[in-house]
């Protein structure tokens, strides 16, 4: 089950590292903003299966060596940092 969440993670968030290649590459295009979206999708729709490849690994972490232990929790650990600042941010944005 963790091999299939994390490939699942990894499509996606080779999909919003595409959107974003896209985004870089084609600096003439009216339409260039919609590529900032299937980065956002993306990232949004990796957050939950690096989540729970967390979740799924945590009871047998001590058969892992520390330094995969993290490699395999940073993606988890870096999306939700940028998901809860995001939404910190509107809060914040709607209060002031």
């Amino acid at each position: 089950m963790a091999a299939a969440t994390g490939l699942v993670g990894v499509f996606f968030l080779c999909m919003a590292v595409f959107y974003l290649f896209k985004y870089t590459s084609e600096s003439s295009s009216p339409g260039r903003h919609e590529y900032t979206q299937g980065v956002g999708l993306g990232l949004l729709m990796a957050l939950p299966f690096w989540v729970l490849l967390s979740c799924f690994i945590y009871p047998i972490r001590h058969k892992f060596s520390r330094r995969l232990y993290w490699a395999l929790n940073s993606p988890a650990i870096v999306l939700l940092a940028i998901y809860v600042g995001a939404n910190i941010y509107v809060v914040v944005q709607a209060l002031g």
